[in-house]
C-alpha cells in the first residue's frame, strides 16, 4: 500500500485535532489505574498475582495502539471499499463462536472466541462493520432512498440480518448497540420522519420481545425495577454496585480502598468498573477526573462529525461517536440502577480486549477524520 497515493487520492484540509488524542490518552491511562485497583484482590485471589489482568490489559492497550496507528495514518475514506467484506468477515467470527471448542461461554452467554491465548469478541467488530455498511449504503443512494422502499428495506434487512447474528449468542446489549446507532446515522441522513418513526417503534417491539423470550433478560429486568425484592438474587449485582456508589460519598474512600471489590461486586474491573471510580474516587472526583474528560472527548469527536466535507465521513464519524459515547452511558446507568444490566463494557476504562482495541481503532479514525474536516475561522 503506497500511503503517499492515498493521500493524493484523500487531500487532506486542515490539521489533526490533538486535543482528541490527549483526552483519549488519559482516558486509556485512567482506565489502567482503576483496573489495578478494582482486579487486584480477584487478580491475586484467582491467578496468584495481584497484576494479572493489568498486565494483559498492557497487552492489549499495544495491540490497540497498533490498531490506532493503523487507522490514523490510513485514509479512512480508504476503508470503505471494505465494508462489504469488514461486515461478512466479523459475521463469520460471530458465527465461530457456535462451534464447540472455539466458542467460550461465560455468564450464559458465547460472545467470544479464543486465539493464540487472546480473547476476542467478534461483535466489536459488528459494530464498525455495519457503521462502515451504513455509511456507504446511504451515501450511494442518497438521492433515492427516502423515495423507494424497495432500495431502503434492503439496508434494513441487512441491518437487521447483522444484529439478529449477534442477538443468537445471545448479546442483547450489544444490538441494542447496533440499533441505537443506525437510527442515529438515519436520523442524521434525516430519512423520512414516518419511516424512522416507523423504524424506532419496530426497535422498542423486538426488544420486548427479546427480553421477553429470555428469561435471563427478563429476570435482569426484573432486578432493575425492583432489585430489592430478591436482594440476593435478580437484585444482588444492582444492590452492590449501587453500595459501592453511595459508600464513596463526596471524595471517596481512597484509591485502593475499595470495600466492594473483595467479592462483594462482581465484574468489578469490567461491567460495574464505574462502581468502584465512585467507591474510590466520590462524587467530587468522579466528576473532574472522568466524566468531565469523557464528555470532552465525545464533543470534540462530535464536531469533528459534523464538520465533515462529505456525507459518508460524516455519517461514519457520528456513528462511531455515537456507538461509543451510547455505551458510555449504559455503561454509567447500569452501575446506579438507571439501566438493567446488560454486560457492556465502559470503552476506554473497562478491562477488555476487543473492546479497548477496537476504542482505541475507532479513535484513530476520528482523527484521521479530523485532517478533513472543514476550516473554522
Amino acid at each position: 500500500m503506497n500511503i503517499s497515493k492515498l493521500y493524493q487520492q484523500f487531500p487532506t484540509t486542515s490539521k489533526p485535532d490533538f486535543k482528541i488524542l490527549i483526552l483519549a490518552g488519559w482516558l486509556v491511562i485512567f482506565g489502567i489505574i482503576m483496573i489495578m485497583s478494582s482486579s487486584n484482590v480477584i487478580g491475586y485471589q484467582e491467578f496468584n498475582n495481584s497484576f494479572h489482568f493489568v498486565i494483559r490489559h498492557f497487552i492489549y492497550i499495544f495491540l490497540g495502539i497498533i490498531a490506532f496507528l493503523i487507522t490514523y495514518i490510513i485514509p479512512h475514506q480508504f476503508f470503505r471499499r471494505f465494508s462489504w467484506l469488514i461486515l461478512g468477515g466479523s459475521l463469520f467470527l460471530t458465527g465461530l463462536t457456535h462451534i464447540p471448542g472455539i466458542g467460550i461461554t461465560v455468564g450464559g452467554s458465547t460472545r467470544w472466541i479464543g486465539f493464540l491465548g487472546i480473547t476476542v469478541q467478534p461483535s466489536e467488530f459488528v459494530k464498525f462493520a455495519t457503521l462502515l455498511v451504513t455509511a456507504d449504503y446511504l451515501d450511494k443512494f442518497k438521492s433515492t432512498i427516502n423515495d423507494n422502499y424497495k432500495t431502503f428495506f434492503i439496508l434494513i434487512g441487512i441491518i437487521g440480518f447483522s444484529a439478529a447474528v449477534v442477538l443468537t449468542q445471545p448479546d442483547l446489549g450489544t444490538t441494542m448497540i447496533i440499533g441505537g446507532v443506525f437510527i442515529m446515522q438515519l436520523f442524521i441522513f434525516r430519512l423520512r420522519k414516518e419511516w424512522l418513526l416507523g423504524m424506532l417503534g419496530s426497535a422498542f417491539g423486538v426488544l420486548a420481545l427479546s427480553i421477553l423470550a429470555m428469561p435471563y433478560q427478563l429476570a435482569r429486568v426484573q432486578g432493575f425495577l425492583n432489585p430489592w425484592a430478591d436482594k440476593y438474587g435478580k437484585g444482588f449485582h444492582v444492590i452492590q454496585s449501587m453500595i459501592a456508589v453511595g459508600s464513596g460519598g463526596l471524595f471517596g474512600l481512597g484509591f485502593g480502598q475499595s470495600r466492594q471489590k473483595f467479592f462483594y461486586l462482581t465484574q468489578q474491573y469490567t461491567d460495574f468498573i464505574f462502581a468502584i471510580i465512585c467507591e474510590e474516587l466520590g462524587f467530587v472526583f468522579t466528576i473532574l477526573i472522568f466524566i468531565l474528560p469523557m464528555t470532552l472527548f465525545y464533543i470534540k469527536c462530535f464536531f469533528v462529525a459534523i464538520r465533515q466535507t462529505n456525507l459518508y465521513s460524516k455519517l461514519l464519524i457520528v456513528g462511531i461517536t455515537g456507538w461509543l459515547s451510547f455505551q458510555s452511558v449504559f455503561n454509567i446507568a447500569v452501575a446506579i440502577n438507571l439501566a438493567p444490566t446488560k454486560g457492556i463494557t465502559l470503552p476506554f476504562i473497562s478491562f477488555g480486549g476487543t473492546s479497548i482495541i477496537m476504542a482505541l481503532a475507532m479513535t484513530g479514525i476520528i482523527m484521521n477524520a479530523s485532517r478533513y474536516q472543514e476550516r473554522v475561522l
